[in-house]
This record gives C-alpha cells, sequence and structure tokens, in this order.
C-alpha cells in the first residue's frame, strides 16, 4: 500500500488545551508524520521554551507526540 492509500487524507488536526503552556493549540499532522503546533507557530519562543505563559515543551511535546500516534493508526 502506499501511504496515500494506506491513510487516505492530507492532514489532520485536533485543538488542545495545553497544561505547559496554558493555552489552547491546534496539533496537525500530515500523513508523513510530521507535525505541527499552532501555539510555538504563532508565538514568539526561545529555544528553552519560556515565554507566553509557560514552558513549551517543544519539540518533545507528549500532546503532539500522541496525536501522531493517533492520527497515524487510524
Amino acid at each position: 500500500m502506499t501511504e496515500q492509500t494506506k491513510a487516505g487524507w492530507k492532514i489532520t488536526a485536533t485543538t488542545v488545551r495545553c497544561p505547559s503552556v496554558i493555552d489552547f493549540a491546534t496539533i496537525m499532522v500530515r500523513p508523513d508524520g510530521t507535525a505541527a503546533c499552532s501555539w510555538v507557530s504563532r508565538r514568539s519562543w526561545t529555544r528553552d521554551g519560556s515565554g507566553g505563559g509557560g514552558p513549551c515543551r517543544w519539540p518533545d511535546c507528549p500532546l503532539v507526540a500522541d496525536f501522531v500516534k493517533t492520527s497515524l493508526n487510524i
């Protein structure tokens, strides 16, 4: 099976309340397993994750990791 046949989708997303930054974030996943977080994209964040209301855990965010696993197992 090809990737497109297996998943049958181009992108999937969910919005969650992130306890690390105390804000809502949309997590987007593509069929190739790459992911993006809207909170990271829209905020000015530093390498240590400071700023914006709490320590962002990107790129090791467990919320993103869990949603990637769920999305790829659909």
